[in-house]
């Protein structure tokens, strides 16, 4: 069981980091869906680890900014101009 709430802690980690590169590298932007899907998955899982561990400052740096990320995330989403599917009868 402390194998996978490690694993868990370091896939988080890999994924907030994997964000963080993709825009040092200008290969996305802060205010694309990617980043800030990356952001929140990262921070969320981050958060459940510091969780299990009782780290508490650690949980209230990952709430609140997967709770950041999920805002964007949704704002972003809202402003996707929504596509008409044609369905074939």
């Amino acid at each position: 069981m402390d194998f996978l709430i490690e694993l868990m802690g370091i896939i988080g980690l890999i994924v907030l980091l994997i964000g963080f590169v993709l825009n040092i590298q200008k290969q996305t932007k802060k205010r694309q869906i990617i980043y800030n899907a990356l952001n929140f998955i990262g921070a969320t899982l981050l958060c459940i680890y510091a969780y299990i561990n009782s780290i508490t400052i650690f949980i209230a740096l990952e709430a609140i900014w997967a709770i950041i990320a999920l805002y964007f995330v949704y704002s972003l989403v809202r402003k996707e101009p929504k596509k008409k599917l044609n369905y074939k009868k």
